[in-house]
């Protein structure tokens, strides 16, 4: 199987939409997890600027305030998907193959860039992954690092 997952800072601009496209169509993938889309709402108009035709199914988690936004999507000729559970942080969708009827759940984060917030974050995570019955993987931002190196500005904790 074969997973996107992409912060991409701001959905919206066509040179950006168009990327994101393209990127999907070749890279051919059955999942697709997008963070912080900024998007307070996602239509099917909107969708199909970044979206090729085969991935239009999607849950959608909007911006809470200026920050945020989440999005996953897969390849509805082989998954199909339930809602477990949705918050400003996770998307947690269950999938199941429509090949062999394999049933697994995918959580797409993005947490908050604040240090309490965070901690508070994994605490809520620990609580979304408790309630799946089923394998499930997370993927998306956690706004952590391991090495100094890895940030992008030297406000180091």
């Amino acid at each position: 199987m074969k997973f996107i997952t992409w912060n991409v800072r701001g959905l919206g601009c066509d040179k950006k939409n168009a990327l994101i496209y393209q990127t999907i169509i070749e890279q051919k993938p059955e999942f697709i997890c997008l963070e912080e889309t900024k998007l307070a709402n996602i239509n099917n108009f909107t969708a199909s600027t970044f979206l090729p035709p085969c991935y239009r199914n999607f849950f959608f988690q909007p911006i809470e305030g200026t920050a945020g936004g989440l999005l996953t999507s897969w390849n509805n000729h082989s998954f199909s998907a339930s809602l477990n559970s949705a918050s400003a942080t996770h998307l947690s969708v269950s999938f199941c193959s429509s090949s062999d009827n394999t049933s697994f759940s995918i959580i797409n984060v993005y947490a908050p860039c604040d240090d309490h917030a965070r901690l508070l974050f994994f605490d809520h995570l620990s609580l979304v992954t408790a309630n799946l019955d089923d394998p499930f993987m997370l993927l998306g931002d956690f706004n952590i690092y391991r090495y100094p190196y890895e940030k992008n500005n030297d406000n180091i904790n």
